[in-house]
């Protein structure tokens, strides 16, 4: 079987990127220019905006144009699906009017009515369809917060979440370590097996608060996805007004040639795995990715 490895970072626009002005030529100043530009260097990216809001088609479908064959994109499911606080002002204008009429700033999935959740899947299965008909879609990455804890109720919402995205491959990331704790790894495992799920492999700082194990399985037959945010365990958890604080993380050479030895193994009987860096601040993501995928190709030789 032919194993491919896809190494790129998340977004490919973070603001300390664009401003410490150390990826992009001079002339990269137009939407269509750095994703040329970034697609010229890596051949897949996770898209983080539409976690934020829900992507536009007529921009999913620029993205698929942009980017040459074989370009991959994982798409990063909408805050509300995966039972983080939304904020009103992220849903469309339109749909604003069917939350309810109380003073919280954010809403949580439980808050919305059952109609205008449909509404909202659908329009995010419409935005992604450009990458799938393109064949650039990769895998929906849901992104569960560490409350979502491993008991009866959020296994009932993330099959629910399978069973609405079932038309596309799903990509399962817990922040909680409930779910990996002694006999429990096995039976996460087996269920996200059965839900045809892939498993999404972390890398984050060891005995910290707020994180999951690195779990190094598979679960899908042809996509695994491996997520590497850093091993910055002082800023994990701190409270800090720069949002990519915790990300803030150089991978040392030794640490890129243990991940690189771990990839390749677990992409031995996969036909694709997708590596995220999701260290995000300024330039990092870059650099460690093509590190990274510079080691990886030695190890493929």
């Amino acid at each position: 079987m032919p194993c491919d490895i896809h190494v790129g970072t998340a977004s490919w626009t973070d603001p300390t990127l664009l401003a410490c002005g150390r990826f992009y030529p001079p002339d990269a100043t137009t939407p269509e220019r750095r994703l040329r530009f970034y697609a010229s260097r890596f051949s897949f990216v996770e898209v983080d905006a539409s976690y934020y809001r829900l992507p536009d088609p007529a921009t999913t479908h620029r993205w698929a144009q942009r980017t040459p064959d074989g370009f991959m994109f994982n798409v990063k499911a909408f805050r509300l699906f995966t039972g983080h606080p939304t904020p009103r002002d992220a849903f469309p204008s339109d749909l604003r009017r069917m939350l309810p009429d109380n003073d919280n700033a954010a809403v949580y999935y439980r808050d919305v009515p059952e109609d205008m959740r449909a509404e909202v899947w659908r329009r995010f299965t419409i935005a992604v369809e450009p990458l799938r008909m393109a064949g650039k879609l990769g895998a929906l990455h849901f992104q569960f917060p560490p409350w979502v804890r491993r008991h009866a109720r959020s296994i009932r919402h993330v099959e629910r979440c399978a069973h609405l995205a079932q038309e596309h491959t799903l990509a399962v990331e817990f922040r909680d370590a409930s779910w990996f704790d002694g006999s429990a790894a096995a039976r996460t495992l087996d269920w996200e097996r059965d839900l045809g799920a892939v498993h999404v492999v972390v890398d984050s700082p060891v005995g910290v608060p707020n994180t999951a194990p690195a779990v190094w399985a598979t679960t899908h037959p042809d996509l695994a996805v491996v997520r590497l945010h850093g091993r910055n365990a002082q800023a994990w958890n701190a409270r800090t007004s720069a949002s990519s604080g915790r990300f803030m993380y150089e991978y040392s050479p030794e640490e890129l040639d243990e991940l690189a030895r771990r990839i390749a193994r677990l992409s031995r009987t996969i036909r694709d795995t997708h590596v995220v860096l999701n260290t995000n601040f300024e330039d990092q993501g870059m650099r460690n990715a093509a590190n990274l995928k510079s080691r990886i190709a030695t190890l493929q030789q």
